[in-house]
């Protein structure tokens, strides 16, 4: 009688587990193909907006799309979306904030997009972000900076090397006063210069340093 008892039981439990593992499956599934479903709803947004075929870039001359990517799109996809891996950097929504639509490409696995992200107050900045075709995989990367503020400059450039790689190229100075008895006659130029690969393999972004330098020098004002 008690070995149909824990029979019994087994049965149940069993009945329960399998019946557990059938809903999260299920649930699983729902969650899966609505991410597909927003990836391709993305993906065509991007096409309609952007031109097909990314290429070479010289943040200095970038001429912005006269397609803007609606805030709604960017609060809806991409807001929470990390930006280099840093999870406090963000792209953000403001009166003062544009992003412009730029290039797409894509093959079997991954869509690729460039966006141009503009503003009143300092700088152009081109991001890279690639959405996985079949999961929830959404990454953001920094290509290119250019703009000044305070005594600091930066233009980068960047060559497409091949299908999610680049070869980017920073250049920037600072400028800092120098002051003798409160009075500034001269300042302090440091200058940056780097060269680095970037590779998107395995679903991620790599980022080898080619060349660094960094040489400083004291100016007189004009």
């Amino acid at each position: 009688m008690k070995f149909i008892f824990v029979l019994i039981l087994f049965t149940i439990c069993s009945c329960d587990v399998t019946s557990n593992q059938q809903e999260n499956k299920k649930e699983n599934k729902l969650e899966k193909a609505s991410l597909e479903k927003e990836t391709y709803e993305l993906i065509k947004v991007i096409k309609n907006c952007a031109n097909e075929g990314i290429s070479s870039f010289n943040m200095e001359f970038l001429k912005s799309s006269d397609k803007n990517l609606p805030n709604s799109i960017v609060n809806q996809y991409l807001m929470n979306v990390p930006i280099d891996n840093e999870k406090d950097l963000k792209l953000t929504i403001d009166e003062w904030t544009k992003y412009s639509c730029m290039q797409w490409e894509e093959n079997k696995e991954n869509f690729f997009f460039t966006l141009l992200q503009e503003d009143d107050t300092c700088c152009s900045i081109m991001y890279l972000v690639v959405l996985d075709k079949k999961e929830d995989l959404f990454q953001i990367r920094t290509l290119g900076i250019s703009g000044g503020d305070g005594g600091w400059h930066q233009n980068d450039k960047g060559i497409k090397l091949d299908f999610g790689k680049f070869k980017l190229i920073t250049e920037s100075t600072l400028d800092t006063d120098i002051f003798e008895k409160d009075v500034s006659n001269s300042y302090l130029r440091i200058k940056e210069y780097g060269e680095f690969q970037l590779n998107f393999e395995n679903n991620k972004f790599t980022l080898d340093t080619l060349v660094f330098k960094k040489d400083s020098i004291i100016k007189k004002s004009n």
